[in-house]
């Protein structure tokens, strides 16, 4: 009986210990991958006369409620994403797709890129991008 305490308490340190429980980060595409809620947005052409600038969503003005979504998906190419962007304005809405945008882990968060130019940054959370090419700007805040 002495034998067996013994080695039961023996065993015990072993099986007390605290096994692995670290989850292995996912890849910067799938942590961004999701769908968000604008919180703000920004779209100016210059060339189409369109100037649309919403610091603070959903707003209802008139008894219209203007609001919007983002849908962030895998894109076909590892590291990317593709974002649907959703503008609705009462019972209408209007959608803008974004492919390609490559995203690359930066410290604490994610990169968001349109070729060689950083677009926006992702926590996987959040979503905050700005396009600008110096005539055009898209520009938006989206949270989970």
């Amino acid at each position: 009986m002495n034998r067996i305490l013994i080695i039961l308490i023996m065993l015990l340190p072993v099986v007390a210990c605290k096994k692995t429980t670290d989850v292995a980060p996912q890849k910067p595409a799938a942590a961004v991958a999701g769908n968000y809620t604008l919180s703000s947005f920004t779209l100016q052409q210059p060339s189409s006369q369109t100037d649309i600038q919403i610091d603070r969503m959903p707003v209802t003005k008139n008894g219209v409620t203007v609001s919007g979504t983002v849908v962030a998906t895998q894109g076909p190419k590892d590291g990317f994403v593709n974002l649907k962007v959703t503008l609705k304005v009462g019972t209408q809405q209007e959608s803008l797709d974004l492919t390609d945008i490559e995203v690359k882990q930066a410290s604490g968060a994610y990169g968001l890129y349109y070729g060689s130019e950083r677009v926006g940054d992702a926590t996987g959370s959040n979503i905050i991008f700005n396009l600008n090419d110096g005539t055009d700007k898209l520009a938006f805040v989206a949270d989970k």
